[in-house]
């Protein structure tokens, strides 16, 4: 039986036990997930059922994407560190020089995720409501792929990234040094959207409730909207899925517990869908502060109907909004709008 790695490991294939030397193909590591949308529990992914599974999407060009990095501690104590991602067009060869640069943020902002005291055994995914995940927005790639390539950095084992210019090298490197995993991904643009509109965010220093509303006027039924915040703080993440106009004039919207002192980074889409249409179409993304009767603010508020926007009885629901369920009355606190003539 071979030894095993004493530190914390990416698996490369699904049956990785974690031996010192890896053998076989090191381009499909399990524990890197790609995804599209944000996973709303991250214990999905470490739960018996989830740690058994890789359900990698191919990831959208310009588009905030999601990227999971789970990993073990198997050495005898407990363990603390940094986990970093990088990437690099397709080589036969990932030779570090050609990725080394190309560092993938956690929550667009940190250049790594650092966990402490992870025991003895324990399985773990590298992210949190706190700092969010790794979040990438790729550039297209004609008929090629992408690398990805996890680094995990503790006192016992620092993974430097090593100048490394010859085979043999290389070889060694990539076969003893656990600290190392490497997955190819695939990237479209068919399903990227016409365009985006990327807006700065800043929350202050209380934190609060924010309702974050896309209001789309005389668009074409069909067409799709979506929009992302890739940085961690708000609960729930800022994200709307990619939502289709049912409507010309609809408002669309997610609600969510942000942090004092958050700020980030809030894009908004639009899919045309290969529809006509659209002329004066305009699409506003609000960021909106409902408060309840006895709030101070009170005496500035108005119904949301009288704010323009437009709610089915489920879209309150969803939002929180009416009087069985939360406050009516709001503030517009801020607007971006993209007009589309």
């Amino acid at each position: 039986m071979s030894e095993k790695w004493n530190d914390v490991f990416f698996r490369a294939t699904q049956n990785d036990k974690g031996e010192r030397v890896l053998s076989g193909s090191v381009n499909s590591c399990f524990d890197i997930i790609t995804r599209t949308e944000p996973y709303k529990d991250l214990n999905d992914l470490t739960t018996k059922d989830g740690w058994e599974k890789n359900e990698s999407q191919e990831l959208t060009a310009k588009m905030n994407n999601f990227i999971y990095v789970r990993g073990t501690n198997l050495a005898d104590k407990p363990q603390s560190g940094s986990v970093y991602l990088y990437y690099t067009p397709a080589s036969l060869l990932l030779y570090p020089g050609l990725w080394k640069n190309n560092i993938i943020k956690v929550g667009d902002k940190d250049e790594c995720f650092t966990f402490k005291n992870l025991e003895k055994g324990q399985q773990t995914v590298f992210a949190d409501i706190e700092h969010g995940t790794f979040s990438w927005r790729p550039d297209p790639l004609s008929r090629d792929h992408y690398c990805l390539i996890s680094r995990v950095s503790t006192a016992d084992h620092p993974a430097q990234i090593e100048d490394i210019k010859n085979i043999d090298d290389f070889g060694e490197f990539i076969s003893t040094n656990r600290s190392f995993g490497w997955r190819n991904i695939s990237v479209t643009d068919r399903n990227s959207p016409q365009w985006s509109m990327p807006v700065h965010y800043e929350q202050g220093d209380t934190g609060s409730v924010m309702h974050f509303i896309l209001s789309c006027k005389n668009a074409p039924v069909g067409t799709e909207v979506a929009l992302s915040c890739p940085s961690g703080g708000p609960n729930p993440p800022i994200h709307m899925p990619r939502t289709k106009i049912t409507e010309p004039n609809q408002d669309l919207g997610v609600i969510c517990d942000v942090p004092a002192n958050f700020s980030g980074e809030i894009t908004y889409y639009f899919w045309s869908n290969n529809i006509q249409g659209g002329a004066n179409m305009e699409i506003a993304l609000h960021a909106v502060y409902f408060v309840q009767d006895d709030h101070k603010l009170c005496q500035y508020a108005k119904h949301h109907e009288e704010l323009g926007f437009k709610f089915s009885n489920e879209q309150c629901r969803q939002l929180k909004l009416g009087k069985s369920i939360g406050p009516e009355k709001g503030i517009i606190l801020g607007q971006h709008t993209t007009q589309i003539r």
